[in-house]
């Protein structure tokens, strides 16, 4: 009691000063409960809307296939069992079963999430209960039936915790800066106690006060002050950042500890310590414990660049470290060099004449106690503004460039393929270009064939697009790759024979020849298309009886905005069974009058060899390609040499020629993938193989991708649109960007609180100097401008120290912590830090604004107090 009561007598004498230190924890509170809070409400939000999506990639399907009729309810009660264990987490959709065919049916159960699941506890509840599901649902796990999972629900649950895994990655940079510059200020203000106490310390040390004693009173002291001060930070960051901030309280718990530690600490070193031990001690500890602190920067930065900042599903802490460390050094460096910059600038303004500004250059470089603290408060929380702006930077450029690459261009379209399970699609390519390309906001669109390859036994990517439309039309990947170069390399001869502008009818003088015992059935022919940009259409030209021996055809050609050309003729024999020895020529082609120097032939025909082809042009072009720099390392490719490719199917295959090496392919995203030029291929494959490959896409490119996708959906209603954009677990990763801008808010006005502090310590430290100087003739208003005048010259310095080390944290801890920070497909080529230069300057500007209007009260301050200040001794 004697001591809370001594604390209380003590506390009163001094509430001023402790006054700013409860609003110090306060601000600490508050601002680390609404980074809290606010990132666990952006999370909880992504969740809510990744998982509500009432599409494929929120549903889990579970399939039986090969059941006995007799058996369905047995197979359906073990698929419930096992989905049972997802609880009240899930929510059933589809309960099916149906015949097969063959005395054989089928079961089929689905589940999405239920609204218990659309909350960040919920999504990985249900996240970890589904990888058990799947891992009990073997395709043998029932007995005489083969069971398959589909559906999108389990990936997506994965993705996001791994996104909210990268957010929290990122999410104790800011906290930690806070915790730090509420601590610089508690122990500034804590020094300024000890200041102002130095006569009753020195009472109460000759009263056999022991520096445990005054430890004690410190300690008491400031859980005083600083608890209700941290519960009332609490109370208001839960107000602004809303209930999911109540359970950040301990941070405000650490924030008042904070607050005790520090009265505590500098009450025992004041009464251990003399002034001059104190001040000879203090550069040395500096030096050492800058040093240390390097030694630790480097140490963790080293750990996040070989392994990141996530290890698998856990964060490595002691690379997530390296930005605060490095920022923390990075001032104390700033401190380190601040004093000799201060040394000659005091020794450049003395050989100036006059009062100022060398009589404030010189009390700059001597008061090493007090200016340090400035220095360290400004450089650090400058440093964490561009931080913070080269984080948001580095980070949005490399989300973006990650979607453009899985992207490939603005807006994607995929056209639906037809029931039937052939390669068409549900809308001719060039018609769904036409769509796309007549929505308003779209400059430009081209048809596309993608589809899956393999290069020997590797799985690769091929994206086919006509060359002259690569430049216009695909992304370049954060600037990894130049569209333009890639369509100058693959751009070539266009194939085939051009038709007219605006022809409607090609036709044919088709010529059949057959055995007298052989002669039955028909000939069906059919034209092969392509446009300028390779889209590939068939149009039949109708049928010729083999007896006739000779006829004509002829294809309308379908309406378009563009010129055909045309690729192959197709002959097929129907209805002649057992017939041999057939042959049909094109004996000439022409298209609305104008001759088509067509090769005639002959296809030789039978009913085991029932179709042929003639191609337009004898010859064909070698198919021009870029690849992958990672495909050309793993195949030993160069420039010009063949690569022979083939398509999942199995059934098509051609040879292309390596016309040029790339990072990445955009629209793919395995590292192994090319590039061809579409009507090329188109050509080739026609040439070597039944079919070509289906063109079964649409790019554009569009100044607002958004709206421009909406308007496709509606033009396409089928087809699946995408545009490149980071994916929801990205987006919830993305809330760290604005938990590291809070935090240097925060930190800015807490680092405001400390040269506040600063001032006041030099006000109360030399109110004897300016009576001094007034005495020797330095008037108030001089006084002033030379006071002023110092402290503008050290924010300045301190400013411009911290910009330097804020660009050093951000090249050597921004872009792996970024790059972690995005639940994509990684960039083979990492890009380079970036700074979000229009943020910085508004964020250093603010603060410089708010030092500003310290330095212009500080100069007021000393204004007055130089009109009635007295030397000791003086009445």
């Amino acid at each position: 009691m004697r001591t809370v009561s001594l604390v209380l007598r003590r506390s009163r004498a001094r509430a001023a000063l402790l006054a700013v230190c409860a609003l110090v924890v306060l601000l600490g509170a508050a601002g680390s409960t609404v980074i809290a809070g606010g990132l666990l409400a952006r999370a909880e939000a992504g969740v809510v809307s990744v998982l509500g999506a009432n599409d494929d990639s929120t549903r889990f399907d579970v399939v039986a296939t090969g059941v006995d009729p007799d058996d369905r309810a047995r197979v359906g009660a073990i698929i419930d069992k096992a989905l049972a264990r997802l609880g009240t987490l899930a929510t059933r959709v589809d309960e099916t079963s149906a015949d097969t065919g063959g005395d054989q049916s089928s079961v089929t159960r689905s589940v999405r999430p239920s609204a218990q699941a659309l909350s960040v506890p919920g999504a990985t509840a249900l996240s970890e209960r589904l990888d058990r599901v799947v891992a009990s649902l073997q395709p043998d796990a029932v007995e005489g039936t083969q069971l398959t999972t589909s559906g999108g629900l389990p990936d997506l649950l994965h993705q996001i915790r791994r996104g909210m895994l990268a957010e929290w990655s990122v999410a104790p940079i800011p906290l930690a800066l806070v915790l730090v510059f509420a601590l610089i200020a508690l122990v500034q203000v804590a020094s300024l106690l000890v200041e102002a106490r130095r006569s009753e310390t020195a009472l109460l040390s000759g009263r056999g006060a022991t520096p445990v004693d005054l430890a004690a009173l410190g300690l008491v002291e400031g859980l005083v002050v600083g608890a209700p001060a941290a519960v009332c930070g609490w109370a208001i960051g839960v107000a602004a950042a809303g209930p999911a901030a109540l359970s950040s309280w301990p941070l405000a718990g650490v924030t008042a500890a904070l607050c005790a530690l520090a009265l505590s600490v500098t009450a025992a070193l004041a009464g251990r310590r003399t002034g001059m031990a104190r001040r000879s001690a203090a550069p040395a500890a500096l030096v050492i414990g800058t040093v240390l602190l390097v030694i630790v920067a480097v140490t963790t930065t080293g750990q996040l660049i070989r392994n990141g900042a996530i290890n698998g599903d856990s964060i490595d802490l002691i690379a997530l470290c390296s930005p605060v460390v490095l920022l923390v050094s990075g001032a104390l460096l700033a401190v380190l060099v601040f004093r000799p910059l201060a040394g000659w600038y005091a020794a450049f303004a003395a050989r100036r004449r006059g009062f100022s500004p060398s009589f404030g250059a010189r009390q700059l470089a001597r008061r090493t106690t007090v200016m340090p603290v400035a220095v360290l408060s400004i450089a650090l929380a400058t440093g964490a503004a561009v931080f913070a702006a080269g984080y948001s930077a580095t980070w949005t450029a490399d989300a973006s460039a990650r979607a453009d690459r899985g992207n490939g261009a603005d807006v994607r379209v995929r056209l639906a393929d037809l029931p039937d399970g052939s390669d068409s699609t549900s809308i001719s390519p060039a018609e769904a270009v036409q769509r796309v390309a007549s929505i308003t906001g779209v400059s430009d669109a081209a048809p596309l064939s993608t589809a899956s390859l393999r290069i020997g036994s590797d799985p690769a990517d091929l994206v086919a697009i006509a060359g002259s439309r690569v430049a216009a039309i695909m992304s370049p990947v954060g600037g990894t790759v130049d569209p333009a170069a890639i369509g100058r390399a693959i751009t070539t001869a266009a194939p085939g024979l051009a038709l007219p502008p605006g022809a409607a009818v090609v036709s044919l003088d088709v010529g059949i020849t057959a055995p007298a015992d052989q002669a039955r059935g028909s000939v069906i022919a059919t034209i092969r298309l392509a446009d300028a940009d390779g889209a590939l259409v068939s149009v039949p030209a109708g049928s010729l009886a083999v007896d006739s021996g000779r006829g004509s055809l002829s294809a309308t050609v379908p309406s378009h905005t563009g010129a055909w050309r045309l690729l192959a003729i197709d002959v097929e024999l129907r209805d002649a069974n057992g017939a041999s020895g057939i042959a049909a020529s094109v004996r000439s082609a022409s298209a609305d009058g104008t001759p088509l120097a067509v090769p005639s032939g002959p296809v030789d025909l039978s009913s085991l060899n029932a179709s042929g082809r003639v191609m337009a042009k004898v010859d064909g072009s070698p198919v021009p390609a870029v690849v992958s720099r990672a495909l050309a390392d793993s195949s030993g490719l160069k420039i010009g040499d063949p690569l022979p490719i083939s398509f999942d199917d199995a059934v098509r295959s051609t040879t292309v020629k390596v016309a040029g090496i790339v990072a990445v392919v955009p629209g793919s995203s395995m590292d192994a993938a090319l590039v061809a030029d579409l009507p090329s291929l188109d050509d080739a494959l026609l040439r070597g193989n039944d079919t070509a490959s289906p063109t079964d896409e649409v790019w554009a490119s569009a100044g607002d991708p958004a709206s421009a996708a909406t308007a496709a959906r509606a033009a396409i209603p089928d087809a699946q649109v995408s545009i490149a954009e980071p994916n929801g677990a990205t987006r919830l990763a993305g809330a760290a960007i604005g938990a590291l801008w809070i935090g240097f808010a925060v930190s800015a006005v807490l680092a405001l609180v400390s040269v506040v502090a600063v001032a006041i310590t030099l006000t109360m430290t030399r109110r004897e100097e300016s009576a001094v100087l007034r005495a020797l003739g330095v008037g108030a208003r001089e006084q002033s401008r030379s006071r002023g005048l110092e402290l503008a010259l050290l924010v300045v310095l301190s400013i411009l120290l911290g910009v330097i080390s804020g660009l050093a944290a951000v090249f050597a801890a921004a872009g792996p912590l970024a790059r972690g920070a995005v639940v994509a497909a990684p960039l083979p080529v990492p890009l380079a830090p970036d700074v979000d230069a229009l943020a910085l300057t508004a964020a250093v500007l603010g603060l410089a604004v708010g030092l500003g209007v310290v330095v212009s009260g500080y100069t007021l301050a000393v204004r007055s107090g130089a009109t009635t200040a007295l030397v000791r001794g003086e009445r």
